[in-house]
């Protein structure tokens, strides 16, 4: 699914995928998102430069997933960021992204990967902007390749906030 905004409920993205250079969001690709009650499962993106194998969000909005499961997503290739999530400002002032930010509540991220040279983030990758993790599970998540890292969460520039939820 691609759109400059999704709201979904009580739904399910599954088994899909996209390839080549600067692949992005097998599942959801989309600036903003309200994600409820719903599954992201099974999607990849391979290629130079895949990022978000079930959910690339790139804006400047504040965007949540409630009650979700994301799982079983991936990301091949060299710099594969984000196997089950990837959050990327769409504007920044050289320091900061520009009041983008996702809250992820109530939630599991599990069994997501990357694999590749600098593969990030195999559960949630998430650059120059705001994470809030709250009553959610993020599991089994993993990277693998060379100067891979963040099997569970790579946030690099941004704030992350965890509240009565569990990594493992």
């Amino acid at each position: 699914i691609y759109a400059r905004s999704i709201t979904m409920t009580d739904s399910e993205v599954s088994g899909n995928s996209t390839s080549g250079y600067l692949a992005y969001g097998g599942g959801i690709s989309s600036r903003d998102a309200s994600i409820i009650n719903s599954s992201i499962i099974g999607n990849s993106t391979t290629g130079q430069g895949a990022f978000g194998g079930g959910i690339r969000l790139r804006g400047k909005d504040v965007s949540s997933i409630t009650k979700s499961t994301i799982s079983g997503n991936f990301t091949t290739g060299r710099n594969a960021w984000g196997g089950g999530i990837l959050l990327f400002p769409a504007a920044s002032d050289g320091q900061n992204s520009v009041n983008s930010a996702l809250t992820i509540t109530d939630t599991t991220i599990s069994d997501n990967s990357t694999t590749g040279f600098y593969a990030r983030g195999g559960g949630i990758f998430s650059w120059r902007t705001k994470l809030n993790i709250i009553a959610s599970d993020i599991y089994g998540n993993s990277t693998a390749g060379e100067k891979a890292g963040g099997g569970g969460i790579w946030s690099e520039g941004g704030d992350v906030t965890i509240v009565d939820s569990a990594i493992y």
